[in-house]
């Protein structure tokens, strides 16, 4: 079943939701503005949440996807400011933008591995994550999906992931050590841009392209050790990186820049 477009619009009262195992999707807008909402529990079953169906429930405090749950639609739970846990289930599949964007409260962030996507902006903004760890089964990091993330302190990608795409830790100014996938192949313009606490970052050996101001002002950043798979670096790629004192390109060939 489905429950449909607006059903519980402005439903301020609402406190608590149980959303049972035959709901098999929950339509754009479904709790739009249901401001006393503190609890939703999803059980197994629930295959999808569209857009905008949680926007502006401001009481909300956690989150905790199904792993049946294969597609979260754009805005989702966007400027939802109380949320303080979530975690992404096992089955996510397709992940559209700015689904947590704003929620300044989340402190806990669990990706179970197997979910396969995490979105545009998908966490932008979102000031309070103090650590990330993607597994491998995630192809890719969405646009500034962790932008402006600024308690972030470690960040771990597993193997497996391919692509960190654009500027999707930039300005995530806490941010000390970035320990990131061996199968990484591509980290594109100003994903690491203004990270101004980051020390370490060491590359895997499937690594060709690091875009343009990609590390950009990180101005902590003191050694880099470049992977010969390198082809490509990009213009301004570690520009006002200011305390870097040691460099070695492990390859032989010229790198297009």
């Amino acid at each position: 079943g489905e429950l449909g477009y607006g059903a519980f619009y402005n439903c301020s009262k609402l406190t608590k939701i149980t959303v049972g195992k035959d709901v098999s999707t929950i339509d754009k807008r479904t709790f739009y503005n249901c401001s006393g909402l503190k609890t939703v529990e999803f059980e197994e079953g629930v295959t999808g949440v569209n857009n905008e169906a949680f926007v502006g429930c401001s009481s909300l405090t956690a989150v905790v996807l199904p792993d049946s749950l294969t597609a979260l639609g754009s805005d989702a739970f966007r400027g939802c400011s109380k949320i303080s846990q979530v975690t992404l289930g096992s089955g996510l599949k397709n992940m559209g933008e700015s689904c947590f964007e704003n929620c300044t409260s989340i402190e806990t962030l669990t990706i179970k591995e197997g979910a396969a996507k995490i979105g545009t902006k998908a966490f932008y903004n979102c000031s309070k994550i103090k650590q990330v760890v993607i597994p491998g089964s995630v192809e890719s990091v969405g646009a500034n999906a962790f932008y402006h993330c600024g308690s972030i302190q470690s960040l771990a990608i597993s193997d497996g992931t391919t692509k960190i795409m654009e500027g999707a830790f930039a300005g995530c100014s806490s941010l000390r050590t970035a320990t990131l996938s061996e199968s990484l192949t591509s980290i594109s313009k100003n994903a690491f841009a203004d990270c101004s606490s980051l020390r370490e970052v060491s590359f895997g050996n499937k690594l060709t392209a690091i875009g343009e101001g990609a590390f950009k002002n990180c101005i902590s950043l003191k050694e880099l050790v470049l992977p010969a798979t390198i082809t490509s670096l990009g213009s301004n790629a570690f520009d006002g990186c200011e305390s870097l004192s040691y460099f070695n390109y492990l390859g032989d060939v010229i790198i297009q820049i």
